[in-house]
């Protein structure tokens, strides 16, 4: 077996453990690394984010330098490239050139649920496509336009994601991802302001429309995606997760569980594990993931104690631990004592990353990434 092969293998048996709660020879390791990357190498995001090719070679010498077992970002999180397409969208660069700027915003109204009922996509393209153009209709070639953007997209993923395997042997999060449809209407379509009002004025017209997207966007295929070849994946499938913020535990019970359930259900029979990429908060959701068993689901915190998780949920892989306040202003010397106490305190079914995404230059410094990562790749867990 060539050098190749054994690291694969390696991060393959490191992933697989952690997740089953197995003992590791040294813990497992996950980027969690947006923005900050392109800052570090010297670009202005405006220099890079549109460009594909400078997007992969800050990639590869990112790579080479931190040395992950896996990654959640190959530079695409929020494809600037398809937002210029339809004029902009509500992604954009900030003034100084050194962050993302996401605007919240409207693209459906509270009185089209009905509609949205009848045909998830047709709606989207009759009628939030043109609203996000600022158009009454959408051209054929505004439709070639986006289109062509989205299959460069697409290509570009295809290519990182081969060479993150086959040229670094590393590991993505997943497969594909599966958007709850809670998550659609808050991230997407009505907004944080008006989604949580409508959560109290429509539930019910809510509800409806939401059984329809997740059989359409998701149930229809499901089983197939848990079934693919998932090889340098952590997980089949990811699940994001930020519209429960605003939700009550009650509500989160009505509005985002029964989907996260049917897809966590399917883990279940497929024996296959769910990455679920937790913004904001878990811990008052917590009972809900007690009764799976281990192997299920990994969940990677952004602002849990990790280790108060730890104590409610014994049967659930953790991701995260180190804090950007620690690594953004902490000398290396911290950054290592605070991995090594969560990786003593928690043991197996842990996996080492930053909590939130580092996108800031201030969010981490390079020797403190470097030292955190060192540490782990000699210490057993």
């Amino acid at each position: 077996m060539n050098d190749n092969n054994t690291l694969l293998q390696e991060r393959t048996e490191l992933f697989d453990n952690a997740l089953n709660f197995r003992p590791n020879k040294r813990i497992p390791t996950m980027s969690n690394i947006f923005t900050w990357k392109f800052l570090d190498a010297g670009f202005k995001l405006s220099e890079v984010l549109y460009d594909y090719d400078k997007i992969d070679k800050v990639m590869d010498d990112f790579i080479e330098t931190y040395q992950y077992d896996g990654y959640l970002d190959l530079g695409t999180r929020n494809p600037l490239r398809i937002f210029r397409a339809v004029g902009g969208g509500f992604h954009k660069i900030g003034k100084t050139d050194d962050f993302i700027e996401v605007q919240d915003h409207v693209l459906m109204e509270r009185n089209e649920y009905k509609e949205l009922t009848r045909n998830p996509i047709a709606f989207y393209w009759s009628k939030v496509f043109p609203r996000i153009l600022n158009k009454p209709e959408a051209t054929m070639g505004d439709i070639e336009n986006i289109a062509k953007e989205i299959g460069d997209l697409f290509q570009y993923t295809i290519n990182s994601r081969n060479k993150l395997l086959n040229t670094h042997q590393a590991f993505a999060t997943s497969n594909g991802n599966a958007m709850l449809p809670f998550e659609t209407i808050f991230n997407f379509l009505r907004g944080i302001k008006e989604s949580s009002l409508d959560v109290r004025k429509c539930k019910s017209e809510m509800k409806e429309a939401m059984d329809v997207m997740f059989e359409t966007e998701i149930g229809e295929t499901l089983d197939a995606t848990f079934e693919a070849d998932a090889t340098g994946c952590v997980a089949p499938v990811m699940v994001a997760l930020l519209g429960h913020s605003v939700l009550s535990v009650q509500q989160f019970e009505e509005l985002e569980w029964p989907y996260l359930k049917k897809v966590l259900d399917t883990a279940v029979k497929h024996k296959k594990p769910v990455y679920i990429f937790c913004e904001s908060t878990m811990l008052r959701f917590a009972e809900f993931f007690q009764d799976y068993p281990k192997g299920t689901m990994v969940i990677h915190l952004e602002q849990d104690d990790i280790l108060e998780i730890r104590k409610k949920l014994p049967n659930v892989a953790l991701c995260g631990g180190m804090p950007a306040d620690l690594l953004g202003h902490g000398t290396p010397e911290q950054c290592v004592d605070h991995a090594r106490k969560i990786a003593d305190s928690l043991g197996e079914g842990f996996i080492l990353s930053q909590q939130k995404m580092i996108s800031f230059r201030n969010d981490a410094k390079r020797e403190n990434l470097i030292a955190v990562n060192e540490f782990a790749k000699n210490y057993s867990c």
